[in-house]
């Protein structure tokens, strides 16, 4: 008998949901989302501990006897467990349907990824984490493809101390020409990390796998004439041209700068960060450039 009620409570959850008045966008996530739940995904919940109820329910009904005080404290377990998933998935894609644009790919969502996603994101108590996964899903929903299964791997890997310190990190980062992330390796840059974290935000993060684990030099013929940006304002560099070959100062050994790049993962996560000006930085660092004689001209766009 309760097998019986078991099944039909679970068969009255598969509740079908009309989408005639949900914009494209907003439907397209409902269905994304239906895809890593196993089943049409109801946002107003009311059947939100349905699953919590049904495994407590078989457990009680398998169990003997002599077992049921055992049983039911497992059950118990068992329901806050998956009541408390449930409330988390929820409040995430909640969050999510706000973030959506007014218009989404036509590209549906991978069946695989949206799987993997709820796995990782399920038991995300924190809010502010919670706000970084339903950014994920809202820019997964309107381009698919755009965060990896592997980002989501890593991400599930952080506390919010670690997404605080990413932030910090993409606060004295720089974007080149084909928008990826990359720091000066100066000491501007770590007296500007220093002043935003105690401890080494740099090693801690390429631990994480978000940071390239060696940096790159690069001559200063080959970074003159890049365009940067650091938040919503450009530089383009400068440096000495390189002598020629036949030139006798061809002997002399260019100067070199050490660059360190964000990782693929790195720069999916870049993304969802919301890094802040840190006072002084840029002027900092040109200064320091300078030095190097390499030199860093703002930009101004025309009206």
């Amino acid at each position: 008998m309760i097998l019986h009620n078991v099944c039909d409570d679970l068969m009255k959850s598969l509740i079908q949901i009309d989408t005639k008045g949900l914009s494209k966008p907003a439907t397209k996530l409902i269905e994304s989302v239906s895809k890593g739940i196993g089943k049409l995904f109801e946002p107003t919940a009311i059947r939100r501990k349905a699953k919590a109820k049904a495994d407590a329910a078989l457990i009680l009904a398998q169990g003997e006897a002599e077992r049921r005080e055992f049983l039911i404290r497992a059950a118990d377990r068992m329901a806050f467990i998956e009541s408390r998933r449930q409330e988390v998935i929820e409040s995430i894609i909640g969050q999510a349907t706000q973030l959506l644009p007014v218009a989404v790919s036509e590209e549906p969502v991978s069946e695989d990824w949206m799987v993997q996603f709820f796995e990782c994101a399920k038991d995300v108590g924190d809010q502010e984490m919670q706000a970084l996964w339903a950014k994920i899903l809202a820019g997964e929903v309107t381009s698919p493809g755009k965060y990896s299964r592997r980002t989501l791997e890593v991400l599930k890997t952080l506390d919010r101390q670690d997404a605080v310190t990413f932030t910090h990190y993409c606060s004295v980062s720089f974007r080149n020409a084909d928008n990826w992330h990359f720091t000066f390796q100066t000491q501007s840059t770590q007296d500007c990390l220093g002043q935003l974290s105690q401890y080494d935000i740099e090693n801690h993060l390429i631990s994480l796998g978000m940071l390239a684990a060696e940096a790159t030099w690069y001559g200063l013929s080959k970074l003159s004439g890049w365009v940067i940006h650091y938040l919503d304002k450009s530089w383009k560099i400068s440096s000495p041209a390189k002598p020629m070959p036949c030139s006798p100062e061809n002997d002399i050994p260019e100067k070199m700068m050490l660059v360190r790049f964000f990782t693929a993962v790195g720069e999916e996560l870049a993304t969802v960060a919301s890094p802040s000006l840190v006072p002084g930085f840029v002027e900092k660092q040109a200064e320091e450039l300078k030095g190097l004689e390499v030199h860093l001209e703002e930009v101004v766009e025309k009206p």
